[in-house]
């Protein structure tokens, strides 16, 4: 079993192949607590539940068409949500598929990215957001589908 969990490559094929087969994935992150002193990974980091004990952060991306999971990274705990989306957009191809986020990665900055991506994606925003008040209209085409066939495909 070790062997199987320190084989990066040998996940990423396998991963990789169930990517390719999915046109849907919802990335969403997980905390998991420990006070072992022999998880290098467990440090004291910002959680929903406002724990102040040492954590390891679980990234997932998992394919809303089959449920499968087409990418887990294990984190230190001290490393912050939204540079856990960063890297792992920029380490998978997710060109002509759908990225599903929760509020929690909700910022013009992720906004802005995603598009610079061309990463097509379902990102509510905050309960509390004037994000639509100060937008202009003109300034939603980046928001939007790029094509009716997107639209279709999402189930809009």
């Amino acid at each position: 079993m070790h062997n199987v969990g320190v084989n990066r490559a040998g996940q990423n094929i396998i991963f990789n192949k169930l990517l390719d087969l999915s046109k849907q994935l919802v990335y969403d992150l997980s905390s998991v607590f420990s006070r072992s002193i022999n998880i290098s990974q467990a440090e004291r980091g910002y959680n929903k539940d406002k724990i102040q004990v040492p954590q390891v952060n679980l990234a997932l991306l998992c394919s809303a068409d089959s449920g499968l999971p087409t990418m887990i990274r294990s984190l230190p705990g001290n490393v912050l949500d939204i540079s856990t989306l960063y890297h792992s957009i920029c380490e998978l191809n997710l060109s002509g598929k759908i990225l599903v986020l929760d509020r929690g990665f909700f910022s013009i900055d992720v906004v802005k990215f995603l598009a610079g991506k061309h990463i097509s994606y379902v990102l509510p925003t905050r309960r509390n957001s004037h994000f639509y008040d100060t937008l202009n209209p003109s300034q939603w085409t980046p928001l939007l589908p790029r094509s009716p066939d997107s639209v279709r495909e999402a189930g809009v």
